[in-house]
């Protein structure tokens, strides 16, 4: 602001309109697209338990469709209406510009089959029912698992294997309880062990090979993260990254003439909010964070954790993805979030009044 001030003074304008944000329509936009994901996060909060099984396979089945339309796209033109962004090539990226938003609606598939799987398998030991649902979650997790790296997203991969491996790990048949008696136990829980040390294995070495390149993400967050402060404690306001950044760096970080974020949502939040935003950010993780131990406390066989965990994985593969890319500036990605973050703080309130009632 200091040396916009400056500039404009050289021009002769001394009478300022002095605002939060340098690009007020830009951050009214980002406002407005706020909204979707709102009313989703708000419905899941008033929906019942039942009725979040039934969104959680939604959100499966929108998966699967946006991966079918990827297969389409590629028999067809280029500039076929069922390419919905004909400047690009058909990729397998279905309805989304960007592959690695792609890989992450995959991911959320994957890991959503996987639970909603471990779910139905507790209804058919305990109550004898649910084989199509296990039959279902298990077919589509293993086709998951197989098309996601066609989708050539190296961090996609990554985080669609580490956060599988991780609800694994806190399902039902992976517990100590069941590893002792049964070999399916043991075998699955190697398998995501497995998963979770390759995928951590794989992201630190995509880490090391990203920072030797011109205009890296690290480089990219190095300087977003300077920045944040030259715009401290406000901000430049929500929306205003593109030209802000490009006028700070002078173009040096563009790989191809044109930079659309910072590719690091929580330095960009940092950069564009201001300390408003990093508390905000740091507040609604922490009701993240304490829904998500409140639903690992639940029994093994809970509806309640059950669906809240599966949802969590879910939310987790946007946040960790967020550290090296910006799929939740994504609408369809962040409309998920929202629906899948009602889910998770939905069980655990839900939880917390149970035990509030038997106390």
């Amino acid at each position: 602001r200091r040396d916009l001030l400056k500039d404009l003074s050289t021009a002769g304008v001394f009478t300022l309109d002095f605002r939060w944000t340098l690009t007020p329509d830009a951050t009214e936009r980002d406002a407005w697209l706020l909204l979707p994901a709102l009313a989703l996060f708000f419905a899941a909060l008033a929906s019942s338990v039942d009725v979040w099984r039934y969104l959680l396979w939604w959100v499966v089945a929108l998966a699967m469709f946006t991966l079918v339309l990827g297969f389409v796209q590629i028999g067809v033109p280029q500039d076929s209406f069922l390419n919905p962004f004909p400047q690009y090539a058909p990729a397998l990226t279905g309805v989304f510009a960007n592959k690695n938003h792609q890989a992450d609606a995959l991911a959320i598939g994957l890991v959503l089959s996987l639970a909603l799987a471990f779910d139905a398998r507790r209804r058919v030991l305990h109550e004898r029912r649910g084989q199509t649902a296990l039959l279902s979650g298990a077919i589509l997790a293993v086709l998951f698992v197989l098309v996601l790296p066609l989708v050539k997203s190296r961090a996609g991969v990554i985080v669609g294997l580490v956060v599988s491996g991780m609800v694994m790990l806190h399902s039902g048949p992976l517990s100590p309880s069941h590893w002792r008696s049964r070999h399916l136990g043991r075998v699955l829980g190697v398998l995501s062990v497995a998963a979770l040390l390759v995928g951590i294995t794989a992201a630190l070495a995509w880490m090391q090979a990203d920072a030797d390149v011109d205009g890296s993400r690290w480089a990219m967050f190095v300087a977003t993260w300077r920045l944040g402060f030259d715009n401290a404690p406000f901000g430049s306001g929500f929306g205003s990254f593109v030209p802000m950044f490009e006028q700070a760096t002078h173009g040096a970080l563009m790989r191809s003439g044109y930079i659309n974020n910072a590719h690091n949502d929580y330095v960009q939040w940092w950069f564009e909010g201001g300390y408003l935003a990093v508390g905000v950010l740091l507040a609604a993780q922490t009701v993240l964070l304490r829904a998500l131990l409140g639903l690992l406390r639940l029994p093994e066989d809970s509806r309640l954790r059950s669906k809240g965990l599966a949802a969590a994985g879910g939310v987790l593969v946007l946040l960790l993805h967020s550290i090296v890319d910006y799929p939740l500036r994504t609408p369809a990605l962040m409309s998920v979030a929202g629906l899948l973050a009602g889910i998770v703080v939905a069980a655990a309130a839900k939880a917390r009044q149970r035990d509030a009632a038997g106390s």
